[in-house]
């Protein structure tokens, strides 16, 4: 996602927090100018204004990221090279929200989307890319380190306990939301495989395996529309017409699913045998 897109997810107070570290502040409640002025500024001249403020943990964390190939920021890999974590939370500073603290400055780099996770957007990367230097590879002794600190993590959630091993963790959510986004689950088993030094434990074998059978159980295949009839005497002539039977499907005793692609044949279908439908 873009710069500008990605703040869309955040509160007119979160995004005011933000500007709040830029030069002048935030001059505008509006939501819409709030965004331009980030963009703005992330894009133009004060980018290396804003890397300043950052400190030594949360410049090398950018640092990790917008090399990336996908501008992703994984916490679990940055933990286990750095042994430390960024900061993007001030508790004790007071923030335009409701909530206990406000975001760092270092919020205003790395974005956070529901579908791809915490990343560089992808219109900033380049200018990052441009003075930020690439971060040194990791050293022998912070392989095996990542190594361990991966297998922890798995373990954590891989217990000998079978029902926690198959119900939904925050970890395993993880896992599985990163085979969605088309991560191959298989590159995490063999980097742990050669970095751990020697083979992993059942659990975490059983684990891997477990989210890489069911990482694609579904599929979505069309966006669809829930439709309320008015009651079973409405019904009724919908389901069973194979007019409009065809282009629907039961989902409750009063509701129909229709694909978004066929809803205005099911429309036409509905009202040739008298109904009519509102939103």
């Amino acid at each position: 996602m873009t710069l500008k897109e990605t703040p869309g997810c955040l509160t007119v107070p979160e995004l005011k927090d933000l500007v709040g570290y830029l030069r002048g502040g935030a001059s505008s409640a509006r939501k819409d100018d709030l965004i331009e002025r980030i963009l703005v500024a992330m894009l133009g001249s004060e980018l290396e204004t804003a890397w300043t403020l950052l400190d030594e943990t949360q410049q090398a964390a950018v640092a990790e990221a917008a090399h990336h190939p996908l501008g992703e920021y994984s916490d679990w890999r940055f933990r286990a090279k750095y042994q430390r974590a960024p900061a993007f939370q001030v508790a004790a500073a007071k923030s335009y929200g409701y909530s206990a603290g406000k975001r760092t400055a270092w919020c205003l780099f790395i974005q956070y989307a529901p579908d791809e996770g915490r990343h560089v957007p992808t219109d900033l990367r380049p200018h990052l890319q441009a003075f930020v230097p690439p971060p040194a590879p990791p050293a022998q002794g912070s392989r095996h380190a990542a190594g361990t600190s991966a297998a922890r993590a798995l373990a954590e959630v891989a217990e000998d306990d079978p029902v926690r091993r198959i119900q939904p963790c925050r970890r395993g959510e993880n896992s599985l939301a990163a085979i969605e986004r088309g991560h191959d689950i298989a590159e995490l088993k063999g980097f742990l495989e050669s970095t751990g030094g020697s083979p992993l434990p059942e659990p975490i074998e059983s684990f891997i395996a477990l989210c890489e059978h069911n990482g694609k159980a579904l599929k979505t295949l069309c966006r669809a529309l829930l439709i309320e009839r008015r009651d079973a005497e409405t019904a009724a002539p919908i389901a069973a017409r194979p007019g409009t039977s065809s282009l629907c499907l039961r989902a409750g005793p009063r509701t129909l699913v229709v694909r978004t692609n066929q809803l205005a044949k099911f429309r036409e279908r509905v009202r040739s045998i008298g109904f009519g439908m509102v939103s």
